[in-house]
């Protein structure tokens, strides 16, 4: 593993782009991870790097072989963010929290806004009402 990530040739490769090298658990599968603006570009750069693997592992070492297991091609779409799920949620979020607080808002107000509200609050018959001109 420290072999392909110190290897001058292999580093050559990166074009800009993240690489990433990872042993499988219990396994002698190593996974290269290739991340960055273009993915063609990374495609193309994890597909170099499997060839020039093979070939610094065939120049130090007489016995055992490395192969490619697949190799790397584009995502037809993006991985990540889905934006059609993620304004979703927000839409249904935000209409739950809305009618949340408008329900919490409506049994915090104790203003009186009615003659039927005084009728409710101190059980007490309303006889005369001031009218409000200005309004």
């Amino acid at each position: 593993m420290t072999l392909f990530e110190n290897s001058d040739e292999i580093t050559a490769l990166y074009n800009g782009c993240a690489v990433s090298m990872a042993v499988s658990d219990g396994t002698f599968f190593i996974t290269i991870s290739v991340s960055g603006d273009d993915a063609q570009k990374c495609a193309n750069v994890a597909n170099q790097i499997v060839e020039k693997s093979i070939e610094v592992f065939d120049s130090y070492f007489v016995y055992g072989q490395i192969g490619e297991i697949r190799e790397a091609q584009t995502p037809e779409n993006p991985y990540s963010p889905n934006n059609v799920k993620n304004a979703m949620i927000g839409f249904a979020v935000g209409l739950a929290l809305s009618c949340l607080i408008s329900i919490l808002v409506e049994l915090i107000d104790t203003t009186i806004k009615s003659d039927d509200d005084i009728q409710e609050m101190y059980d007490l018959p309303v006889f005369a009402e001031i009218p409000d001109f200005e309004g």
